[in-house]
């Protein structure tokens, strides 16, 4: 490999492996990112390691001892039987951050925290604490990827060392912020990302983990404090007592044996007297933890209220707008009754008209019956007169 300027060295390159049928890889096609120096114009110039060995190990050494004293040497992050996506295995070289770079650890756009976020929320075991140590070549690796889809869309550009220790101090400003919170400062709050980092990294259990470290510790420190105290009282208490029997047995050396036993026995009950220990420590953690219960418990109902609050809320609109669609439905069954009043009092009076025009078709009818049966007995009294004439 030719020696290259460190201004143009590249911090990180890829290759693609595609495997074969006998195991084997062959490689396609070569990607690389950007340096510090030609972020946003220039295209990347780095030179991947000849491939012309079996051993990625020989790679890495033969490609390194052709590099310039004073660049960076390339490392392989994770080898390529190790990530598979679908039939390609890609392979991470990593040179770490030099001089070169003009951009603080802090720094980070946009689209990067973005970027971050949703990987470590689907990588949480990058983040989360004792699982690091478990799986070293696993979270190795995951940061390779990390660092290199993060630098796509730089800058700023680093290495998956420098992007760790940008993790690490977010990570140590959540934890101080936290402990701001906890002692009870209002103006101190988490945004929603900063919330997510802490959870990921379980900051929560951690903080509460060291506040009950805290507690027991000035738990037990108060506890000493106090059976020390005691312990000095008691001695007091004992000299003084051992004065008073020595006094007494000056004064009254003329008392019996008897009596003298009996204030040996008693100032010897008094020396032994045992200390009284006051145990605070699980008085105080029972009433811390009731504390935090009554305290998640208001802010629950706290939470529901707000809830119900905004359900009333949503409600009364709602209810608006079904007494006025309510009151347009009454409007309308308000019109058709008064059509359907209208409607009946025109029956009424066209029944009222077709009962008088029965009445008087009945009236007709029974003058007509009336007048046909007297006609019918006129003529029988005419065809019997002429009955009578014809036999006379």
């Amino acid at each position: 490999m030719e020696s290259q300027d460190p201004l143009t060295y590249h911090h990180r390159v890829r290759k693609r492996y595609i495997s074969t049928d006998n195991g084997g890889f062959v490689v396609e096609e070569e990607f690389q990112c950007p340096d510090y120096e030609t972020l946003e114009s220039q295209e990347a110039s780095y030179i991947l390691p000849e491939d012309n060995s079996q051993s990625q190990d020989s790679d890495i050494q033969s490609s390194s001892d052709e590099l310039e004293p004073e660049c960076p040497q390339p490392k392989r992050v994770r080898s390529m039987e190790s990530y598979t996506e679908g039939s390609e295995v890609l392979d991470y070289w990593e040179v770490p951050p030099t001089k070169y770079g003009s951009y603080s650890r802090k720094q980070i756009n946009m689209e990067q925290e973005e970027l971050f976020l949703a990987f470590i929320k689907r990588h949480p075991q990058m983040v989360r604490k004792g699982i690091v140590k478990r799986n070293k070549d696993e979270i190795a690796r995951l940061w390779g990827v990390l660092a290199y889809n993060l630098n796509k869309i730089g800058p700023p550009v680093r290495g998956s060392t420098a992007w760790k220790k940008t993790f690490s101090d977010r990570r140590t400003q959540l934890r101080r912020k936290l402990k701001l919170i906890n002692s009870g400062d209002e103006n101190v709050s988490l945004t929603k990302k900063e919330k997510l980092i802490a959870d990921l990294c379980g900051l929560y259990e951690e903080t509460e983990e060291n506040n009950e470290t805290s507690t027991v510790v000035d738990s037990i420190a108060d506890e000493e404090s106090i059976v020390e105290e005691n312990n000095i009282k008691d001695n007091a208490s004992q000299k003084l007592e051992q004065n008073e029997s020595h006094l007494l047995h000056t004064i009254h050396s003329s008392e019996s044996e008897t009596e003298q036993g009996e204030e040996l026995q008693e100032t010897a009950l008094s020396s032994n007297k045992p200390t009284r220990k006051i145990n605070t420590n699980q008085l105080q953690y029972d009433l811390k933890k009731f504390m935090k219960n009554e305290t998640n418990s208001y802010a629950a109902i706290s939470t529901t209220l707000k809830k119900l609050h905004n359900t009333m809320e949503g409600n009364k609109e709602t209810f608006k707008k079904l007494e006025t669609h309510t009151n347009g439905i009454l409007d309308a069954f308000k019109t058709m009754s008064e059509h359907l009043k209208e409607h009946n009092s025109l029956l009424h009076k066209q029944t009222e008209e077709m009962t008088k025009q029965r009445i008087e078709s009945e009236r007709h009818h029974r003058v007509m019956e009336r007048l046909i049966s007297e006609k019918i007995m006129l003529k029988k009294k005419a065809l019997e007169v002429q009955n009578v004439k014809g036999n006379t």
